[in-house]
């Protein structure tokens, strides 16, 4: 099976989140790399944010305080849904 299709996820130790996007936008990328349809995003996004309780913070910029938990909604959010 090729690598794009095993549904396999990491997540890195330092902090791989993109300064210049929100924390919704953080965790919507691996999804929008997929090309998951962007209403599932936005759904998935929220899911996921309330589980890695930063959902109250989804339109701002990650602080460094705050970096861990939106990185580690980035590969819930790229998991195969269901």
């Amino acid at each position: 099976m090729p690598p794009e299709k095993r549904g396999i996820g990491l997540v890195f130790q330092n902090y791989a989140l993109y300064p210049h996007m929100t924390v919704m936008g953080n965790i919507c990328f691996p999804l929008e790399t997929q090309r998951v349809p962007k209403a599932e995003r936005i759904e998935r996004a929220n899911e996921i944010a309330k589980l890695v309780h930063v959902d109250m913070l989804m339109n701002r910029r990650s602080a460094a305080a705050r970096r861990n938990r939106p990185r580690l909604g980035q590969e819930p959010a790229s998991a195969p849904a269901g």
